[in-house]
C-alpha cells in the first residue's frame, strides 16, 4: 500500500492532475485486460529546444565504437546491460561521458525495434529509433537523457543520413512525456494495445499511417489484428 501512494504522489508531481487522472484510467483498465496507449513522437533538428545543445562542463558526447561497446556494455564488470538484438541490428550507441566514465547513454536503430514484449516497431528508412536510454544514478537530473538525443541527432543530421528521431512514450510515464515535450517532439499520433487471453487487437491513428510508423509482431505465437483509421 506505501509503495502505491508513492507512486501515485509521483505521477502527480511529474504530470499533475492529467497524467494522475491516466495512472488511475490504467490500474483500472488493466484489471480487466490488458491496455496500453503509446504516444508516437518525432525530433527534428528545427524542433530542437536550443538549450539541451550545450554539454555540462567536464562532459563529451560521442557515438561509441565497436569496441568501446565491448568495453562498456560486454565486459565481466559492466554495470550496463546491453539490449536484446543491438548488434545484430548494428544500432548505433551515443553515451554521455565524464572522463571515461558514461554517464548516461541511449540506442539508436534503423531496424525495427521491440517495444513490447509482443511488439516491434516499424519506422522510416530515414529516421532512427531511440530506445533503452539510460542514466547513471549518481548523474541523475542534470538532463543528461535529452542533451544525449540532442546531440545525437545533430551528429546523425550533420552526415545527411538523417531527418529525426522517433520516439514512442506510454501514455502512463508522465515523466518522459514532459522530457519528451520539453526537448521538442513533437506527437504524430497514438497506438492503442488491448488484449484478452493472448488475442491483441492494435489501433494506429491516421497520422501514424502517414507518417509510416507501425507495429508489427515481435513473437509468431500471438494473435494480433491491426487496424488503422
Amino acid at each position: 500500500m506505501k509503495k502505491m501512494w508513492v507512486e501515485l504522489k509521483r505521477k502527480y508531481k511529474y504530470g499533475g492532475s492529467k497524467h494522475f487522472a491516466i495512472h488511475l484510467l490504467y490500474q483500472i483498465l488493466n484489471k480487466l485486460f490488458y491496455f496500453e496507449c503509446l504516444h508516437v513522437m518525432r525530433l527534428s533538428m528545427k524542433d530542437i529546444n536550443s538549450k539541451y545543445l550545450s554539454l555540462h562542463n567536464g562532459f563529451s558526447g560521442k557515438f561509441l565504437s565497436s569496441e568501446e561497446i565491448e568495453k562498456y556494455f560486454l565486459g565481466n564488470d559492466s554495470e550496463f546491460e546491453l539490449p536484446p538484438n543491438v548488434l545484430e541490428n548494428r544500432d548505433e550507441c551515443f553515451a554521455i561521458l565524464e572522463n571515461l566514465e558514461i554517464a548516461s547513454y541511449g540506442w539508436y536503430s534503423k531496424k525495427p525495434t521491440a517495444v513490447t514484449g509482443e511488439f516491434k516497431i516499424s519506422i522510416p528508412q530515414n529516421f532512427r529509433y531511440m530506445h533503452h536510454g539510460y542514466t547513471s544514478e549518481k548523474y541523475r537530473g542534470k538532463r543528461l537523457h535529452a542533451i544525449g538525443m540532442s546531440k545525437a541527432l545533430q551528429i546523425l543530421s550533420m552526415n545527411k543520413d538523417c531527418d529525426g528521431l522517433v520516439s514512442v512514450v506510454s501514455a502512463e510515464n508522465a515523466s518522459s512525456l514532459v522530457s519528451t515535450e520539453r526537448l521538442g517532439f513533437v506527437p504524430i499520433g497514438k497506438i492503442f494495445i488491448i488484449a484478452k487471453l493472448n488475442r491483441y487487437f492494435v489501433f494506429h491513428t491516421k497520422n501514424c499511417q502517414s507518417a509510416g510508423v507501425s507495429l508489427r509482431k515481435n513473437r509468431p505465437n500471438i494473435f494480433a489484428h491491426f487496424f488503422r483509421s
